[in-house]
């Protein structure tokens, strides 16, 4: 486990290169290690843990768990308003982005699945494998780039949900 506070020393920084060359032999994608890479020197104690945690993974499954919590570092927020719309009530925004994963499952499995996707969006397979099968709110910048990667409208990610109550009277704020 990374322990320096703010420098990277010489003997991480090596490890870090090494197994991110073990990254490229097992076949992740170039644009995903360099940028994970960097981050990593930056210092970034999280991603320098991530990848001494992908270095010490038992088997492939454990390896792409470890991947998806990579992707997950990568994310940045994003300025893209029909997605920032799914995250305007804080109220329902389990409920919105829920719908929306609902309706792009089968249009990743339709435009190729997984892999496909994951090739044109520039996240990684197992972190769009993840989104899919948890609950968990996804940060705006992976939503983006798989609306993006699939082709889709700001009409397409637009949701219809009622909106909620403000008063327990009916009415809506809106």
């Amino acid at each position: 486990m990374y322990s320096h506070d703010d420098t990277v020393t010489t003997e991480d920084q090596q490890r870090v290169e090494a197994i991110a060359k073990r990254m490229r032999v097992e076949g992740l994608p170039e644009r995903f290690i360099d940028r994970a890479l960097r981050v990593a020197l930056t210092p970034q104690p999280s991603m320098i843990d991530a990848f001494f945690d992908w270095d010490v993974a038992r088997d492939r499954s454990e390896r792409e768990e470890v991947v998806a919590d990579i992707q997950s570092l990568l994310f940045v927020d994003c300025d893209d308003p029909a997605i920032a719309a799914l995250f305007a009530d804080p109220v329902r925004v389990g409920a919105s982005v829920s719908e929306l994963k609902n309706r792009l499952l089968p249009l990743v499995e339709q435009q190729g699945g997984i892999v496909a996707v994951a090739e044109r969006s520039g996240i990684v397979a197992p972190w769009i494998r993840r989104l899919f099968e948890t609950q968990a709110v996804p940060p705006r910048a992976a939503l983006t780039s798989l609306k993006r990667a699939l082709g889709l409208s700001a009409a397409d990610v637009a949701l219809d949900l009622p909106q909620r109550p403000i008063n327990g009277e009916g009415d809506t704020d809106h």
